[in-house]
């Protein structure tokens, strides 16, 4: 996935290869108060204060990587549109779009329950969305004014 940090916010882009990981980093670089953390590659961790999101030195075609982390406040999955939109998800759906773009071991019995908890977790504690957008700043203020708005 691709992260942000907003306002001291984590957000995390996730999608499979062509999603538009790349391209919402390259709208949200031009934005003010957007720092990336990635625009392919993130960690999102499980503790106490809740998951974080952490950027990685594994940067997309964006070159996008930075050794940082924000608590993880948001998931939106990424897809192509004719306009800018969020839908909401809700918990279920949520965890069900995280299974195709999560790294998760499934050969290895003694860590698969751990990841798929992990997974349970984060669909529990950050809301999801669906972020359809088209190649625009227009997307940035769209996903601004949705966090915005939002609790």
């Amino acid at each position: 996935s691709a992260g942000h940090v907003v306002g001291g916010k984590g957000l995390v882009f996730p999608g499979v290869s062509g999603a538009g990981k790349s391209t919402i980093s390259r709208i949200a670089g031009g934005r003010p108060g957007w720092s990336p953390l990635s625009d392919d590659r993130t960690i999102v961790a499980t503790g106490p204060e809740g998951p974080r999101v952490f950027g990685t030195p594994w940067p997309g075609e964006g070159r996008v990587a930075a050794n940082t982390r924000a608590p993880l406040t948001r998931i939106f999955f990424l897809e192509k549109g004719i306009r800018n939109e969020i839908r909401t998800l809700d918990r279920a759906e949520t965890l069900a779009r995280l299974f195709p773009v999560v790294a998760i071991p499934w050969f290895d019995r003694d860590v698969l329950p751990v990841a798929l908890s992990a997974c349970e977790a984060i669909a529990e504690a950050v809301p999801g969305a669906v972020l359809s957008f088209r190649p625009e700043p227009e997307a940035g203020e769209t996903v601004e004014k949705f966090i915005d708005e939002t609790p």
